[in-house]
């Protein structure tokens, strides 16, 4: 599969590099405007204007825009793919199916194999960042999602590479949501979708207005008991479910044609069921006294978030202002019970409880001067007060250290911190020509935790369109990243010593922000019906921020390599004429890793030896990433069918267990996941609101077993190998 996987990627290339040649007169494609000499487009950029509902030829699935003049927010310099409101629609599984599998249908987007619901762009851990119309969507626990309903949106896209100063502390992908402009158009819709492994979700939505309200609700719950974190191949996993709940809702108000007030609420309930196998030798049993069926074991975790946003934004010919307060509260437990008892996994246990509160805010101006330049200065500031309570159940131990004893203590740990965060940036995007723009200006981020931390922040890129039908970007960023709150540390490794605790090495030295240097370059081709795109790019880190897991939980606390490096090339084409839409995209990535500097206690003697003194792959870095798909509208007598196709292909990430002392050594195996629909449009109604019929199948191929991980391991997962699907959406 890599020799495929790389001539496919060398095919493209050539490619990309003969139409170039052949087509460099050749005019943009049909139903996709582009930027001319003498006028930047508006109608098909991000943050453009256009009708609610509207669903323009514009609606590839995968579309760089590199160069527009898009407001809410700017996109200048980096790599951008546009999500028109068909794409969301007519993908398989279409507006039932979780948004993550929009977002692994991209160029160097990958799955977590561990942590189920996770996505990394370019291999980054901790780089999303989620906006809507141009406001900050507070994030929740590192790995937990996102907390919008992407049937809100009329588009989205997603930017990254070297962009400019307003977007930062997150910056490896920024996903940007936009709501149909002027007033909604009344659509409500009730559905049913589920199949295989007792997957059953029930949604309601509600999109509308009343005057110069805007007005948009919705409520999902959602049964699975063959997710989160099945094993390939392993069927005797018990207690494998998750429960997942969320509402969410969305007001604005619009004072006049260039000012509203917006309000953004929303919650949201996981309930997992850690999974299981019998005879699981990591549970030793209760206080170390016999045999224990590891089945019976009943690990549960619970993640709520609650938050609220209120924003005002006022947009003219030449000022665009956003104020925007908000508040975020965010609690997880853990607790693994056995018939009411605990049980030792790995000889220890942890029942814990974490929460966290936050409030603060964002204002961005933004001010056209004369036709040359757009100026734009702009601030943040958030406070997060967290706090964590663990009850540890752990043996004493003698001076060569196994266990003296087969009776078990209790060890409470609290542990709470507050940290802030300030950020400021002006900058710059100036015309020098009708060809070429220059975009540079500064940032200012301040982290104040268990360590001040600061830096200025320059960035700066280029971007040249010589003709219609072709346009170039090159860039830097200098980027700071803060670290997610850590609740273990010092005073945990304290209680702690002189026990069975699997703290090996009981050093916990602060982690600290990331300190990036990012360079990134990209050209977009147009011929004819098809686009075409490659990008590329290069970072190099220090005090590379990463995340471990912790125990049998579903919570990951973060860690610091001394030096990190990622580079990447990501190639994408896409082809969309009337009803048909597809495309291809592959990349080629990794990243690396050196010398570990906080939180040592994570790892042991022998592992950190080894990445003292070499670089390793980080274990979610995954070095070949292929996906592709496509959809096409049939009218026929009961409406119109859709079919659509769709597939993922990944090398194998490294596996997060250390062979003979050398971490990430082993791998995940190589997988291909394909998705099949069909969704049934029932009549013939204007504006797509009649009754949908779906039906949907997922298939998985592995590539060989597992590497360097436990085959009981109950969290090597990816979802079971085929499932299918069936759903009814009916409209109100």
């Amino acid at each position: 599969m890599r020799n495929f996987a790389g001539s496919s990627f060398l095919g493209l290339l050539i490619v990309i590099s003969a139409s170039a040649a052949a087509a460099a007169e050749t005019g943009p494609p049909s139903g996709t405007p582009q930027p001319a000499a003498d006028e930047k487009p508006q109608s098909d950029k991000p943050g453009a204007e256009k009708p609610a509902g509207d669903k323009s030829a514009n609606d590839v699935v995968v579309t760089a825009r590199s160069a527009g003049i898009a407001r809410d927010p700017t996109w200048r310099g980096g790599a951008v793919r546009h999500l028109g409101r068909r794409a969301l629609e007519n993908r398989p599984g279409g507006l039932d199916a979780s948004f993550r599998t929009m977002l692994l249908q991209l160029p160097g987007v990958t799955k977590n194999a561990g942590s189920g619901g996770e996505v990394f762009f370019r291999n980054e851990h901790l780089g999303a960042q989620y906006r809507l119309n141009g406001i900050i969507i507070p994030e929740s626990f590192a790995a937990y999602g996102a907390l919008l309903d992407d049937r809100l949106a009329d588009s989205v896209d997603v930017a990254t590479g070297a962009l400019l100063p307003e977007f930062g502390l997150r910056t490896s992908g920024v996903i940007a949501f936009d709501t149909p402009t002027g007033r909604f158009t009344h659509d409500a819709d009730v559905s049913v979708y589920g199949g295989s492994n007792g997957y059953l979700q029930t949604t309601a939505t509600v999109r509308d207005s009343i005057g110069d309200l805007n007005v948009f609700v919705s409520g999902t719950f959602l049964r699975d008991q063959g997710e989160p974190y099945a094993a390939p191949g392993t069927a005797n996993q018990v207690r494998d479910s998750a429960d997942y709940g969320n509402g969410f809702a969305y007001a604005s108000y619009n004072f006049t044609n260039a000012s509203s007030l917006t309000a953004i609420g929303g919650l949201e309930s996981f309930n997992y069921r850690i999974p299981n196998t019998a005879l699981d030798p990591a549970v030793v049993g209760l206080n170390r006294q016999g045999l224990f069926d590891s089945s019976a074991l009943d690990q549960t975790q619970w993640n709520q978030t609650r938050f609220a946003i209120l924003a005002y934004q006022y947009k003219s010919d030449k000022w665009e202002v956003t104020l925007s307060p908000f508040v975020r509260h965010a609690r997880t437990r853990y607790a693994p019970v056995a018939g009411g008892t605990a049980a030792l996994v790995g000889g220890t246990v942890n029942d814990f409880v974490q929460s966290s509160l936050v409030w603060g805010g964002q204002a961005d101006l933004r001010w056209k001067v004369g036709d040359s330049h757009i100026i734009s200065i702009g601030g943040y500031f958030s406070e997060d007060r967290l706090t964590g309570d663990t009850v540890n159940r752990v043996f004493p131990v003698g001076v060569l250290g196994p266990p003296t004893g087969t009776v078990s203590r209790l060890v409470p740990v609290r542990a709470a911190i507050t940290t802030r965060t300030w950020s400021a940036y002006v900058q710059d995007e100036w015309d020098l020509s009708d060809a070429l723009t220059f975009n540079f200006g500064l940032r200012y981020d301040r982290f104040s935790g268990l360590i001040d931390e600061d830096q200025l922040s320059p960035r700066a890129n280029l971007v040249w369109t010589p003709t219609d039908t072709i346009i170039w970007h090159i860039g830097y960023a200098r980027n700071f990243s803060p670290p997610p709150i850590e609740l273990l540390g010092g005073g945990i490794l304290g209680a702690l010593r002189n026990t069975n605790a699997p703290f090996i090495n009981g050093t916990a030295a602060p982690v600290v922000a990331e300190r990036q240097h990012s360079f990134d370059f990209g050209v977009e081709k147009y011929v004819g019906a098809f686009t075409l795109t490659l990008n590329g790019y290069l970072k190099l880190s220090d005090s590379l921020l990463d995340l471990q897991q912790i125990g049998d939980t579903l919570v990951q606390t973060p860690f610091n390599f001394a030096r990190g490096e990622n580079w990447g090339v990501e190639a994408a084409i896409s082809y969309e004429r009337g009803p048909f839409n597809a495309y291809f995209n592959v990349a080629r990535g990794q990243q690396r890793g050196r010398r570990i500097t906080s939180n040592a206690y994570l790892f042991d003697a022998p592992e950190l030896g080894v990445i003292a003194n070499q670089y390793i792959y980080t274990d979610h870095s995954q070095q070949w990433t292929l996906s592709g798909g496509g959809a096409i509208e049939l009218e026929n007598r009961l409406g119109k069918l859709t079919p659509s196709f769709s597939f993922e292909y990944g090398s194998g990430q490294g596996a997060n267990r250390p062979i003979n002392g050398v971490a990430n050594i082993g791998s995940y195996p190589e997988y291909v996941e394909f998705y099949f629909g069909l969704g049934q449009a029932l009549g013939k109604k204007p504006g797509g609101r009649q009754p949908m019929l779906r039906l949907d199948v997922t298939t998985e191929v592995y590539f060989g077993p597992v590497s360097g991980v436990s085959p009981l391991s109950s969290r090597t997962g990816y979802r079971p190998n085929t499932t299918v699907s069936a759903g009814l959406r009916f409209p109100f």
